[in-house]
């Protein structure tokens, strides 16, 4: 094992093998998330606008559910409004794998529509990041 790695704190060399896998995994694909910034955050990554998929920010999820288009509303209310189910109740409040298959739920609904309206875009990855930071 290399020396700078055993001068670390355990605890963050634990910290960064698991960012480490995280951004492995994710570099490259399209990342589905609610609010997902806020994840993005966390770690101190950036993901490319063109690769992420906000649920938070999809007009086509806002408008099937009587909401204002560029109002960003919690996945508490979507998945109530679109699905139809409760989410995030109880004393314990969130659960991360309760809220990632409502997202993906939620997402599978516009999939087809918003992925159509991004490709008919016909944008390079770079202007594509541009115009999805503008519809934010």
């Amino acid at each position: 094992m290399p020396k700078c790695i055993e001068l670390l704190p355990c605890d963050w060399l634990i910290v960064f093998i698991h960012w480490f896998q995280i951004v492995k995994i994710i570099t490259g694909k399209v990342v589905v998330g609610h609010a997902i910034h806020n994840d993005f955050k966390a770690l101190k990554y950036f993901h490319p606008a063109f690769q992420t998929r906000d649920t938070s920010r999809i007009p086509l999820l806002n408008e099937k559910a009587g909401f204002p288009e560029k109002q960003c509303v919690s996945l508490k209310k979507l998945t109530q409004a679109i699905l139809k189910r409760d989410i995030q109740t109880g004393y314990r409040g969130h659960s991360s794998v309760e809220d990632a298959k409502a997202t993906m739920e939620l997402y599978k609904v516009v999939e087809r529509m918003w992925e159509q309206k991004l490709a008919s875009l016909n944008l390079s990855a770079k202007a594509m990041d541009l115009a999805m930071k503008k519809t934010r």
